[in-house]
């Protein structure tokens, strides 16, 4: 457990086929990716105490999950049981996303056994998948070496949104002919923070739109699709 510290930023890469552990956009998958520059290949570690000892808890900086085992069976040609990013709200959830982490004799790496006992596996290195599994079955594709992130000045680039659908209300073109119809096209301008992004906001409540095209959302509900 050497290699990891409460709350500081680590991203986990496969020392056999050089890929990184990704949140994946649907705020579900997990899978690998050649991104090391991407918000999704980070996750915070989070020391657990419990009374047999620590536990790590890797939370994803992208979507605010973490990253758990399942007993689904993994996709075809892939090894164990699919991983996936899981809150957890009880204590047999709880027990799904926390992991021990062990060293592999060598360097930064480790090997992560979740208490089910099983190993965080990579899969793709003789064909090209790109799923992250638990297995039982020990194979070098388990070693994972650990980097940390630095602490940076400025905002970090922001993931996509969680993709389900359209966000918010519909847009159109429109005239105005009283006070009602004038709220409807008055907009204010909002400063993001950074880069002078301008972030537009509507005084309009919000519905829901399943068609194609330009949404407004409500300011709480901040999106990189708003940039």
């Amino acid at each position: 457990m050497d290699q990891f510290h409460d709350r500081k930023h680590v991203q986990l890469r496969s020392r056999v086929l050089g890929t990184y552990v990704h949140a994946d956009h649907d705020g579900e998958r997990v899978s690998l990716s050649r991104r090391r520059d991407s918000l999704n290949t980070a996750w915070v570690a989070h020391i657990h105490q419990r009374a047999d000892g620590l536990y790590l808890l890797l939370h994803s900086a992208a979507y605010g999950r973490y990253l758990g085992t399942t007993f689904k069976p993994a996709p075809l040609g892939h090894h164990g049981c699919r991983t996936e990013q899981r809150d957890y709200d009880d204590e047999p959830d709880l027990m799904a996303v926390m992991w021990k982490a062990a060293g592999a004799g060598f360097g930064d790496v480790v090997l992560l056994r979740n208490v089910s006992v099983r190993v965080l596996r990579a899969n793709g290195r003789d064909l090209p998948w790109n799923g992250v599994t638990v297995d039982d079955n020990v194979s070098s594709m388990m070693y994972w070496t650990v980097e940390p992130i630095p602490a940076r000045g400025g905002p970090p680039g922001l993931p996509g949104p969680i993709q389900l659908g359209h966000h918010g209300c519909c847009t159109e073109q429109r005239d105005y002919d009283d006070e009602l119809d004038l709220m409807a096209v008055m907009w204010k301008a909002a400063g993001a923070g950074f880069d002078d992004v301008v972030l537009l906001r509507n005084a309009a409540g919000r519905c829901l739109s399943w068609n194609t095209g330009v949404t407004v959302d409500n300011i709480g509900n901040i999106s990189a699709m708003m940039y």
